[in-house]
Formats: C-alpha cells, sequence, structure tokens
C-alpha cells in the first residue's frame, strides 16, 4: 500500500512534465495565452517590447546594448565569438520565448522553468528574457550556470563559523561584480531595510547603501557570501520595483557536487540560493533552465525527467514552476534560421535545397548540433 501511495505521489509531481507538450502550434494570438479566470492586466508601454507578430522571426540586439547591460560576458562562448565578430546578436522568436514573454508582460505568472533535451535552445530562451527584463528596467539576478559552482575548480574553503559550509569566495566575487554591472542604475538608489550581523567583527546598517556593501563583498573575499545572501534577501521583497531571478541549471542545485563529501547545501551561495527558490521566499519573477548534463551520476529510472531534480525538497520545487517545454527547431523555424545564415553570410557558400535537407537529417533539427555541423561548411 506504501508502494503505491509513494508511486502516486510521484505521478502527481511529474505529470505536468510528462505531459506538457508546450506551448501550442496553432497560429499564436494574445488570445491563445489568455484563460476566463486570468484576466489581462493593463500593463504601461514597454521600452523594449516584443510582440507576438515577431514570433517565428530574427530579431537583433547590438552588441553596444548588451554590453550596456553587460550581457556580453554571460553569452556562451561560441555566441559570444559571433557577436564580437558581427557586432549583433540575432536571436529567434520561439514558442517558449514568447509563452514566458506574454505572461510577463500582462503580469499573469512568476515561476517558469525551460526544459527538454539539451541542445535545444534553453539558454537561449533565459537569455531573451533577461534582456527583455533589463531593456525594461528590470532588476536582474542572473545565474549563469549552477553547474559551474557545484563542478567548480576554483578554491574552496570551509567556514570556521559554521559547520559543515563551504565557501567559494571568487565564484562570489565574480558573481557580485556581475550582478553590480548589470543593475548599477538601480543599486545605487537602494539602501539597506535591516541591520545584519555577519560575524564578530562585520556589522552593516539598516539604511546603508546596498552598492557599498556590494563593493565591500567584492574587496573583503571573505564576506562575499554574507553579502550575497543580503543582496538576495534585500532585492526579494522589493514591492515597487520589477525583480528578475533568472538561474540556468538550476537542478544543480540538488544534483551531486564534484567536490568530495560535499553537497549542493554545503556550499554557501547554492544554499542561499535553494533558500530564495522557494514558492512565497521571492516576490519577483523566477525564471529558470534544467540541464541533463547534470544526471550522469543519478538515477533516472521511471519517468524521463524524474531525476531532473534529487531528493524531496527538489521535487517540491519542480512542482512550484510552469513547465516550458523547449525542442528541436520545427521545420519552419530550422527554415527560418538557415536562411538567416545565409543572410549573414555566415558559411562559405549558399546552401542549395540538397544540402539543407542533408542538414536538417544530420542535425535533427537540434540548434546546438546544427550550429556545429555549420562551422564546417
Amino acid at each position: 500500500m506504501a508502494a503505491i501511495m509513494q508511486c502516486r505521489k510521484i505521478h502527481r509531481i511529474f505529470s505536468p512534465l510528462i505531459n506538457y507538450s508546450g506551448p501550442s502550434n496553432q497560429p499564436m494570438t494574445a488570445t491563445n495565452y489568455c484563460t476566463a479566470t486570468e484576466p489581462v492586466v493593463e500593463t504601461t508601454t514597454p521600452k523594449f517590447d516584443i510582440s507576438v507578430d515577431q514570433l517565428g522571426t530574427i530579431y537583433s540586439v547590438g552588441y553596444s546594448d548588451l554590453k550596456k547591460y553587460s550581457l556580453h560576458n554571460h553569452l556562451p562562448t561560441t555566441l559570444k565569438k559571433k557577436v564580437e565578430a558581427v557586432g549583433k546578436v540575432s536571436w529567434l522568436l520561439r514558442d517558449p520565448s514568447w509563452y514566458v514573454l506574454y505572461h510577463l508582460k500582462n503580469k499573469s505568472g512568476k515561476r517558469f522553468l525551460f526544459y527538454g533535451p539539451d541542445d535545444c535552445g534553453k539558454s537561449v530562451c533565459l537569455l531573451q528574457i533577461i534582456h527583455y527584463c533589463l531593456a525594461n528596467d528590470w532588476i536582474v539576478l542572473h545565474v549563469p550556470s549552477v553547474f559551474k559552482w557545484t563542478h567548480s575548480s576554483r578554491e574552496l574553503k570551509p567556514l570556521l563559523q559554521t559547520d559543515g559550509l563551504y565557501d567559494l569566495p571568487d565564484d562570489t566575487v565574480d558573481w557580485l561584480s556581475q550582478f553590480k554591472e548589470m543593475n548599477h542604475q538601480h543599486i545605487s538608489e537602494l539602501k539597506l531595510s535591516q541591520d545584519y550581523t555577519w560575524n564578530n567583527k562585520e556589522t552593516v546598517k539598516a539604511g546603508e547603501s546596498l552598492l557599498d556593501i556590494i563593493k565591500l563583498g567584492i574587496a573583503k573575499p571573505k564576506v562575499s557570501h554574507n553579502v550575497f545572501h543580503t543582496i538576495f534577501n534585500e532585492i526579494s521583497v522589493l514591492n515597487k520595483q520589477s525583480v528578475l531571478l533568472a538561474v540556468d541549471d538550476i537542478n544543480g542545485c540538488y544534483c551531486p557536487t564534484s567536490f568530495k563529501q560535499v553537497e549542493p547545501e554545503h556550499l554557501c551561495i547554492v544554499k542561499t540560493l535553494r533558500e530564495f527558490l522557494q514558492p512565497n521566499k521571492f516576490k519577483g519573477v523566477v525564471v529558470g533552465s534544467v540541464s541533463r548534463r547534470l544526471l550522469k551520476n543519478m538515477r533516472t529510472k521511471g519517468t524521463r525527467y524524474t531525476g531532473m531534480v534529487s531528493g524531496r525538497k527538489g521535487r517540491y520545487l519542480l512542482e512550484s514552476f510552469d513547465p516550458v517545454k523547449v525542442m528541436p527547431f520545427s521545420a519552419g523555424e530550422f527554415n527560418t534560421y538557415i536562411n538567416n545564415l545565409n543572410k549573414e553570410n555566415w558559411m562559405n557558400k549558399e546552401l542549395n535545397k540538397l544540402m539543407e535537407d542533408e542538414l536538417w537529417t544530420l542535425s535533427g533539427g537540434v540548434p546546438g548540433e546544427l550550429e556545429k555541423i555549420c562551422r564546417y561548411i
């Protein structure tokens, strides 16, 4: 009987992922994403807008804009080189991105999770959401990869004041620097809402500038993890400012680390991230993406996605998100992508119909595989 109840519980938790087939393939209009129980909220005109008419088309963001928001440092290596070469990034607006953007524009959802096979564009979808929010004056807490934290090759230090916890000072300082650059226009105006006592020597008072606290964390790596937690604690309760928490490799918070006898919750920054990923803990919007590369040491019996998040707390976290499936290109998206490559002269020769068919067959429509093959054409 206990086994039957456990099976029912697991099915209830993961059935949204198993049954969800992604946004509909039918022609998209604003009404496709509205329901009778979710009235559209009137919003002001955004500075940077994306409409349903752009669905399935390429839109470009200049390199100067990416640098303005410090997004150029968050791009995948291959994409960053391409952007530096042509001075812009060209993104295809796909169903998953539009699904999330629609809900953000109409304030009809707060927690979204991109999932699906690797190399299908989950990280790019996340970057599109981040760019939209930054361009419209949101504060963005961006974690480019939890995997890089849990599998870091940099120094791991045990915390003297807390047994069983470990610090990644270099990774934390890097994140603080990136956060400061990405949100510099907002954080200079923010003040601490309460006092914080980090240790016997370090205490900060309510009313101090958040920017000064960040600079302190960058200058003193020993307290960087305290500053990291303080930032999340302060930003998470803002009411008048729109806030986005964007986390790539979000399931890394619950998957094994590369450190011996160190679980993810033993890493200070991961512990803080797990705390603020809990439902009702973070007032802003949370968008994450999962990666299957974290699953090689995990049991994945049962459904395909059972192992994406490990443990009871991880499954509870997953259940609180609206799952958005990212799959390989459709035929139409593939043609749009190839036409854009030809237009921007990314290949030595223009592809004919036979070559395009071969590319489709070899790549299976997977964006990551398609890009790798196109490098040699």
